[in-house]
């Protein structure tokens, strides 16, 4: 399937550090990584990597930033003649400081007073599936209008009116955990099965036409599937830069869809691409191969996508199956948790042999992914 992106276009440029910055301090960086930017645009440019076909409308600035933004699509072959240039105003530059120690970033974005914003909307064209962020609202707003049967993946990273009001036109909400406990008014806590519940429960009320997926912030998956909330895990791997990570997920996510995968599979391309993504410093540099992510995905599940006998606890395209007390001879990665949760809710009643602890914590999230083997 085809896949068509608006999002905003920016040029970052990744300055790696030891340690937080503090405030006053002068510091200097060995490295320096120039690359173009955007969550969408970002994850625009993964699925070109993986051979995806993908056209991106944005716009840039009459300058060398906007010119080097195409030179990488191309790169990439995602078709750029929906992009306009703006001769008013430059094309957005984004500081990124990370701490290596801890893989946070800092980020600076300069922009001149408000964002350009596409004058073409009516693109003639009907795409299969369509990746969007609140940026350009109207542009978006729009495409989703125009186009209600395609499957349409909105990113919110920030509870903005925009933000809020698209989700009532997108079938799919991949939102940061920022999004979804601002909505909410509560902390997403793994450790409280009734709170994950409820917070989930929240946003379903909110957008009753969304199947909605939170990236969490201690690197896995809030979703539900089949009626059941449920959580997966993110993978082990040593992160060294968390810049990029969600984009590679949603870049992911959006390639599971545009491939046919169900949500659990999707879910699941997700994490292990952002967590490989994370191990490196940089963004679109950082971002694994699609054979990467495959050969991964086959250790766990077997090279046909499917759970091997010894791993039979639970898979990717049969979540009821999954069993926390079953034991198996390898490490159990990216096993969805059925989350414990009050009646009423978009989860049936957790089944005996999926009892929450007594304390009423979550049931123990199965072990995460190995570290990635070096080359």
């Amino acid at each position: 399937m085809n896949v068509f992106c608006i999002g905003k276009l920016s040029y970052d440029i990744i300055c790696p550090v030891e340690g937080a910055l503090k405030a006053g301090e002068n510091i200097s960086s060995p490295e320096r990584i120039d690359s173009a930017g955007g969550k969408v645009s970002n994850a625009a440019y993964l699925l070109g990597k993986w051979g995806q076909k993908v056209q991106f409308a944005g716009v840039t600035g009459s300058d060398d930033f906007g010119a080097k933004i195409k030179k990488e699509f191309d790169s990439v072959q995602v078709d750029t003649s929906f992009i306009e240039t703006s001769y008013e105003k430059p094309t957005i530059v984004t500081l990124n400081i990370v701490d290596k120690t801890s893989g946070t970033s800092t980020s600076v974005e300069a922009y001149k007073s408000d964002f350009a914003s596409l004058r073409k909307r009516d693109f003639g064209i009907a795409p299969e599936v369509i990746l969007v962020e609140p940026h350009d609202y109207n542009a978006v707003h729009e495409t989703l209008e125009k186009n209600p049967k395609a499957i349409s993946i909105l990113f919110a990273s920030k509870s903005t009116p925009e933000a809020i009001d698209l989700c009532k036109f997108s079938k799919y909400l991949v939102c940061s955990s920022a999004f979804a406990e601002t909505l909410t008014k509560s902390v997403i806590d793994l450790r409280n099965p009734s709170v994950i519940a409820s917070s989930y429960q929240a946003l379903k009320n909110r957008f009753p036409n969304c199947e909605i997926v939170v990236i969490l912030k201690e690197g896995g998956a809030l979703y539900s599937n089949n009626g059941e909330i449920k959580v997966m895990p993110g993978t082990n791997t040593k992160v060294v830069d968390k810049t990029a990570m969600e984009e590679a997920f949603l870049g992911a996510f959006t390639y599971g869809f545009a491939n046919n995968f169900d949500i659990e599979k999707a879910v699941t391309y997700g994490l292990i691409t952002a967590g490989l993504t994370g191990t490196k410093i940089g963004s679109r540099t950082a971002f694994p191969s699609l054979n990467e992510v495959i050969s991964y995905y086959g250790d766990k599940f077997g090279a046909s996508g499917n759970l091997s006998t010894s791993q039979s606890n639970g898979s990717v395209g049969n979540p009821a199956s999954t069993s926390q007390n079953t034991k198996t001879t390898t490490p159990e990665v990216l096993n969805s948790t059925p989350v414990s949760t009050p009646s009423n809710t978009v989860t049936p009643p957790t089944s005996p042999s999926n009892p929450a602890n007594n304390n009423g914590a979550l049931n123990a999230i199965p072990d995460v992914m190995p570290e990635i083997p070096k080359n």
